[in-house]
């Protein structure tokens, strides 16, 4: 009886064992039948979105022409631009609310990628308007506008809750990677109609006619492009395409060209302010991560820092294509040049040292090491000294420009993003993120002597020749920070861009 029960079970266990592996040999061939028939599907064709870094770009900005007792605004739900054939395409990162008052200086509307072509209309599409007296806000009604050639007809009102168009003619031709502006006026106090009617008056315009000097420059890594601001009215008169995620820019010695290093595809753009569009384009690599750029060698020289490569490359300015790939060390992501030593220096992040290239021979001549995290490297006026800052160590590192020997240690403190030199007189500007703010450094004394709170952080600076004003890039404000450096405060800001990460004055 035992040894038929023992059997008994062995023939149960050898029949479920046997279920099992059918069933998961079923389970495989199902598996198997449904890649195949899925394969054997054509999947749906769907339009793929262009390039950033290889397309073409439209921007349109705002301005509120006229002062209003009260302050009007609208909310903003669609801006689009329409072409010759009839189709419209969306622009994207659309402000949802405009004020009066808050666009007294130029507010970018919207701004998108586009494929090249010719654009004859704009169109803004708004969902409501108020007018706000003493704190109280009260609804306008939307008017719908005269149709074309009826004469004397009043606007009718939208019915309430409902979107309203309007639309404005273009002449707008975009080519391969251009892009272009479109300047909008409102007539805020026009836009006002007789009892509660609200019908927006806006005047179209493309790109302003502006001189580069005296301009100010800015890499926007957001849309790709690089901004001119007039310096004296701080508006945005113009855009020039470059890369993907343009991060730094570096000016020629004639004051005409500007080198522009796109961390998103790892190339360099020369543009030719005079002429407000790229002269050409070098690519490094897509993984190159080129975070910086300088001109070295009397301004021959181009040479490109490649975080994600570990490498600085060097290439001749004016006629493209990389010259030469010099590994350093682990991420290298600021460089200085140094024309009266032929040297380049370079702030490797990630190996907590500065590695010197000969600019001549283009190779790794000494590596000196300093303290934690490393982010800026910085050249005095007289190139003698070289000024190195960090993100975790609180101090500034004074280095000998020839012999690389540590000079002198000055507490600032950590999180800087950014340093600057002053070519007039004996101070060093330090950008710190936590807490946000500028360290004014007076070298001579070997002390700070200023502290300039901000709201934000700040990524780069830029100095007025006449010292008496500093620019920074603020990529969370969507900024330029303009600085008074005479009252020690933070003076006005001007919008530009979505996330500026550079900014030069063409001075």
């Amino acid at each position: 009886m035992e040894a038929r029960s023992s059997k008994g079970v062995e023939a149960r266990f050898g029949a479920s064992n046997g279920a099992a592996t059918w069933s998961l040999w079923a389970c495989w061939m199902l598996l198997f039948l449904g890649l195949v028939l899925g394969a054997c599907q054509r999947p749906e064709r769907s339009n793929v979105e262009p390039v950033e870094a290889t397309s073409s770009r439209i921007d349109v900005f705002l301005r509120c022409v006229d002062g209003t007792a009260a302050e009007l605004g609208f909310g903003l739900v669609a801006v689009e631009v329409g072409d010759e054939n009839g189709g419209w395409r969306p622009l994207s990162g659309v402000r949802r609310e405009v004020l009066s008052k808050e666009s007294a200086g130029r507010l970018q509307l919207a701004g998108a990628i586009v494929p090249p072509g010719r654009y004859v209309s704009l169109r803004l599409t708004l969902d409501r308007a108020w007018i706000q007296r003493e704190g109280e806000r009260r609804a306008l009604t939307l008017e719908i506008p005269q149709a074309a050639g009826s004469e004397g007809a009043p606007a009718d009102p939208a019915l309430p809750g409902a979107t309203q168009s309007y639309s404005l003619p273009l002449d707008l031709s975009v080519r391969s990677r251009d892009a272009a502006s479109v300047f909008l006026d409102w007539r805020a106090t026009d836009s006002l109609r007789g009892g509660l009617g609200f019908l927006p008056q806006f005047t179209s315009s493309l790109e302003r006619p502006q001189t580069f000097l005296g301009m100010l420059y800015v890499a926007d890594a957001g849309s790709g492009s690089v901004l001119g601001i007039d310096r004296a009215s701080g508006q945005v008169v113009s855009t020039v395409k470059a890369g993907a995620e343009p991060r730094a820019l570096a000016l020629s010695l004639d004051r005409r060209r500007l080198c522009v290093a796109n961390a998103g595809d790892g190339s360099l753009s020369i543009l030719d302010l005079r002429r407000g569009h790229v002269e050409s384009s070098s690519a490094v690599g897509f993984s190159a991560g080129t975070c910086d750029v300088v001109l070295a060698d009397g301004g021959r020289l181009v040479a490109l820092a490649n975080a994600g490569q570990d490498s600085v490359s060097f290439l001749i300015f004016g006629s493209g294509g990389v010259v030469q790939n010099v590994p350093v060390g682990r991420g290298p992501t600021r460089l200085a040049s140094a024309d009266s030593l032929a040297r380049i220096f370079v702030c490797e992040s990630g190996n907590d040292s500065i590695s010197v290239i000969d600019a001549n021979s283009r190779s790794v001549v000494a590596q000196v090491a300093v303290e934690s995290a490393p982010t800026d490297v910085e050249l005095d006026r007289d190139e003698r000294e070289l000024y190195v800052s960090h993100r975790t160590s609180p101090n500034l590192v004074v280095l000998d420009a020839r012999s690389l020997a540590r000079t002198a240690t000055l507490f600032v403190g950590g999180d800087v993003t950014d340093l600057l030199a002053d070519p007039g007189r004996s101070r060093i500007y330090v950008a710190r993120s936590n807490p946000p703010e500028i360290v004014v450094v007076e070298r001579r004394l070997g002390s700070i002597v200023r502290r300039i709170p901000l709201d934000g952080r700040v990524e780069s600076m830029a100095l007025s020749l006449d010292g008496a004003e500093l620019f920074a890039a603020a990529p969370d404000q969507g900024a330029v920070v303009v600085i008074d450096l005479v009252l020690g405060r933070r003076r006005s800001a001007i919008r530009c861009g979505t996330r500026p990460m550079d900014v030069v004055i063409a001075q």
